[in-house]
């Protein structure tokens, strides 16, 4: 799930964890909530590649899973390293 500096740090807040140490599960991702719509359905997903990083390894499983697909939806964003 995306999120920004904006949230907040009690975001998902439990005790004893630290900002690198959590890991934002309570937040439902995108593609949670299509698969919960998607009732009677498939939905895969693929992470792709990061903003910042270099590493294109993600591509080409994101691209098999578009090709498969009957409806695909793209999330896409900026991060920190990016914002001004």
């Amino acid at each position: 799930m995306p999120v920004g500096p904006y949230f907040g740090d009690d975001i998902c807040y439990r005790p004893g964890e630290t900002l690198s140490t959590r890991t934002y599960d309570c937040i439902p991702t995108i593609a949670s909530q299509i698969a919960a719509t998607n009732a009677g359905g498939t939905t895969t997903v693929a992470e792709g590649v990061s903003v910042s990083g270099s590493n294109s390894s993600g591509i080409a499983p994101a691209l098999a899973l578009v090709e498969a697909a009957d409806v695909v939806v793209m999330a896409i964003g900026i991060d920190h390293t990016i914002e001004q």
